[in-house]
């Protein structure tokens, strides 16, 4: 028989800062909000979004369906959301952007042109001035359908694009596709193609501060094969620089490429990939690979999500100053969200789960000052802002109920970047009764970073030692119930539904100190719980 003994000197209290919730911050961290739209009955939707190098403007670009036609935008704004130029792009058919840079003065916007039925044979690149608005634009016709992911720009100014393309005589398959071209006239400079047996596409492309180029991207590399993950380094003229490597999550099963970046030294790329499970159920996890700039042989790769029910996908990785790696996406059987963070070496600094109760994921992430932002889609028409501290892995604000809560279907995030040292700013898309809009938030980072409520959740624990139950009393209703070892591993969650108090059946769980948690909106509280036989 074992004997549960509890102790009753540990609070932790955790707060929230949305508006609809009881707060107890001194001030809501939202300092604006601006709702723009085509003024037509269009509908309006984000692709992407960057500022210039010096914080002072926003770039977005999207497209505008009406009458079933596509036409692709591009609008720059002012940190306060006045609208500075606006400008259209678009032929007789869809027309989708896929990629907004800025460079030294410059925006540029690449997609795909005249898209029908799914497939095109042309890409366009467009070129802003940064004060004025359109310059110029390129039309690239290529041997058949292609499809651009990701774009970025060296040292020089020259555009890199990556995607996939279908070869060039066996057109049910495709490989991956990578050109430079001038940023000073688009004129088109080199082309690198690597063949795929079924399928290939790049999916991020990065350049180092040497103009080195690199691709990571998805590909069946044998006939029949499954999907791996491959990494190919080029030189600025897209000539072969090292002799491309795959990379396997496990091996058998399907992998694919999310996104990469490289370390601040240059000598390493971080690439994330959504892995697959080497149990007959081949759930996708998180899969993070640390490779060698110099040799492409592979550091080490850790995984997130592997052997349990429910998938994890991963959706967004960053780098921050501290020189930690940071991980977003959706994770768990309750699809939460879900967020890592690792050190150089692959130890896991900290990692946290969200659950609001709907389908929920991290979307895209910043880094200022010391602190983590996410972008979050939450299914009940919402976009959640987290913040954490980028080493502890706390909450600071706006904690995980500060919500813009879309008035119609949907209110997704674009993308999150700081501006400066006190302001964050998250564009997205937002759909209204009639038309969809996007959306420029602007937060504050100067709010309270701490509740000074003390609000107690847990009132009363009644242990029952001769049949290992305990029944917990709340002071409200409660939300979710965990079981935390003193590892800080979740053994047990269960989720509650306006509960005032629960059981818990702790007979499964060997002897050791244990930590029970209880959540309602803005209040967490944990008590230590020591299970002894």
């Amino acid at each position: 028989m074992k004997k549960s003994i509890f102790t009753r000197s540990i609070l932790h209290v955790i707060i929230i800062c949305a508006v609809q919730f009881r707060s107890s911050y001194a001030q809501d961290p939202l300092l604006s909000l601006s709702i723009f739209s085509d003024n037509t009955s269009g509908t309006d939707n984000i692709i992407s979004s960057t500022k210039s190098d010096d914080g002072l403007k926003i770039f977005l670009t999207g497209t505008s369906d009406i009458s079933g036609n596509t036409d692709v935008f591009t609008i720059a704004l002012a940190l306060d959301g006045t609208e500075l130029w606006r400008h259209t792009y678009g032929g007789i058919n869809a027309d989708v952007p896929k990629e907004v840079i800025y460079f030294n003065g410059y925006v540029y916007v690449m997609g795909v042109y005249n898209k029908i039925s799914g497939t095109t044979s042309e890409y366009f690149l467009l070129k802003y001035a940064e004060e004025t608005g359109y310059i110029s634009s390129a039309v690239y016709t290529h041997f058949y359908n292609v499809e651009l992911f990701d774009m970025a720009i060296n040292s020089a100014g020259n555009i890199y694009v990556t995607g996939s393309s279908v070869h060039r005589s066996l057109y049910t398959e495709s490989d991956i596709f990578t050109k430079a071209l001038s940023g000073n006239d688009l004129t088109e400079l080199h082309e690198h193609i690597q063949a795929g047996f079924y399928a290939a596409v790049g999916k991020k492309i990065v350049i180092d501060a040497l103009d080195n180029v690199y691709v990571w991207g998805t590909i069946i590399a044998v006939s029949y094969g499954d999907k791996d993950c491959i990494l190919i380094k080029l030189n600025s003229d897209l000539t072969t620089s090292l002799t491309p490597q795959i990379y396997q999550s496990y091996a058998g099963k399907n992998d694919k490429a999310i996104d990469a970046e490289i370390s601040a030294n240059g000598l390493y790329i971080y690439a994330l990939a959504e892995g697959s499970d080497n149990t007959v159920s081949a759930e996708p996890h998180f899969a993070l690979h640390k490779i060698s700039t110099s040799t492409f042989v592979r550091t080490w790769i850790k995984r997130k999500g592997i052997n349990l029910a429910g998938a994890y996908y991963p959706k967004d990785l960053l780098i921050g100053s501290n020189n930690y790696i940071y991980l977003t996406g959706q994770g768990a059987a309750t699809n939460d969200i879900y967020n890592v963070a690792y050190r150089q070496n692959g130890t896991v600094l900290w990692e946290s789960t969200k659950d609001f109760g709907f389908a929920e994921y991290g979307s895209s992430m910043c880094y200022e000052n010391g602190d983590i932002y996410i972008a979050a889609y939450c299914s009940d028409n919402s976009l959640r802002i987290l913040r954490y501290d980028g080493t502890a892995g706390t909450y600071v604000w706006p904690s995980e109920n500060t919500t813009y809560a879309g008035t119609s279907a949907l209110t997704k995030p674009s993308n999150i970047f700081s501006m400066s040292a006190s302001e964050i700013y998250v564009t997205a898309a937002d759909e209204n009764i009639y038309t969809d809009d996007y959306l420029l938030l602007k937060y504050t980072d100067t709010a309270p970073r701490h509740s000074a409520s003390h609000e107690k959740l847990i009132t009363s624990i009644y242990p029952n030692p001769a049949n290992n139950l305990c029944n917990i009393v709340f002071s409200d209703y409660a939300e979710k119930i965990e079981i935390i070892n003193a590892q800080g591993e979740i053994v047990f969650e269960e989720k509650l539904y306006d509960s005032t108090e629960h059981t818990l059946n702790i007979s499964s769980h060997a002897d050791g100190m244990y930590f029970i948690k209880a959540y309602f909106r803005n209040t967490i509280s944990i008590q230590p719980l020591s299970v002894i036989k």
